[in-house]
């Protein structure tokens, strides 16, 4: 699995936490999975979720490194990542909005609120394409 890779189910994975939550990169992959993964690209995937953090501002809180030297972060109350699977609810609100927060950075949110809301960054046709495809599926379901 590529860092990229990596991030992207880093990302769905924060959707399963609680806010306030307090974690570090690793807690976010099952031992297995995470311990088969090349050393370099885990400390890529460190890099590109400290720059996923830094554009999701005031979403993540960056706190200290462990005593191990790993980054620790937090979950701000308030705001939480619903993972691919549970954006189903496009299905049942119908309503999408894309909007660009800030240079380089355009968000879809998809829902109103609560359980409803969703929301996924688009930097790059990789993530317009997952953007796509879930719309797809739950279009179809």
């Amino acid at each position: 699995m590529t860092a990229q890779e990596m991030l992207d189910q880093a990302i769905i994975e924060l959707g399963n936490l609680d806010d306030g939550t307090t974690f570090i990169v690793k807690d976010l992959f099952k031992g297995h999975l995470w311990n088969t993964q090349d050393k370099k690209e885990r400390l890529t995937l460190g890099t590109l979720f400290l720059n996923f953090v830094k554009q999701n501002r005031g979403k993540i809180e960056v706190l200290d490194k462990n005593s191990s030297g790993q980054q620790e972060y937090k979950l701000v109350d308030g705001w939480s990542f619903k993972p691919l699977a549970q954006k189903n609810c496009f299905a049942k609100t119908k309503i999408i909005k894309i909007s660009t927060v800030e240079a380089g950075l355009t968000v879809a949110v998809i829902g109103t609120s609560g359980l409803d809301r969703c929301e996924m960054s688009l930097q790059s046709t990789a993530d317009i394409e997952k953007l796509a495809s879930v719309l797809t599926q739950t279009i179809i379901r």
